[in-house]
């Protein structure tokens, strides 16, 4: 687990509920605000929105397609976490210190395989910023993907909400 919630070392069943519900919030949040409002709240912050290439709002597709590659590389990294987890000892776990917690975990084939994906994950990374840089129209693969672009919020057209109803 990336994050761990507790100091404590927690019982098997509660650290896979907590690597699901991070891992299901760190990528239901910019999903959920691009469908909803077309930004998030850094973008809010700064006005920025994003849009499809045509100007218009991006939708649920949109959002969807434009996460899909962080989507999958987490569902990928969350499967690994709770195959390890279900392969510990439930009654030995919860009583190991978080050191021997991370020694058991680097000793798995789950270090070897989160490398091998954290490698993964700064590959996308930097080809995303390696297309931004390259083109126009700074879009990153993930805007290519689903057909997007950012903009500023000033550019953006009238039929889009200036600001989501929920914080007017």
């Amino acid at each position: 687990m990336w994050l761990p919630f507790f100091v404590l070392p927690m019982p098997v069943w509660a650290e896979m509920a907590y690597s699901a519900l991070t891992y299901f919030l760190a990528n239901a949040y910019p999903t959920f605000f691009h469908a909803k409002w077309g930004r998030t709240v850094g973008k809010m912050m700064v006005r920025i929105r994003v849009v499809q290439t045509d100007g218009t709002a991006i939708g649920w597709r949109e959002a969807l397609l434009r996460s899909s590659v962080d989507l999958a590389i987490a569902a990928i990294v969350l499967t690994s976490e709770l195959v390890f987890l279900s392969g510990v000892d439930p009654t030995v776990w919860p009583r190991l210190s978080l050191e021997g917690q991370a020694a058991i975990r680097e000793k798995s084939a789950l270090a070897a395989f989160d490398n091998v994906m954290m490698n993964v994950e700064i590959a996308w990374t930097f080809s995303e910023v390696l297309v931004m840089l390259t083109n126009k129209r700074r879009r990153a693969l993930h805007d290519f993907i689903a057909g997007t672009v950012v903009i500023r919020h000033r550019e953006a057209v009238a039929a889009i909400p200036s600001t989501p109803p929920a914080l007017a």
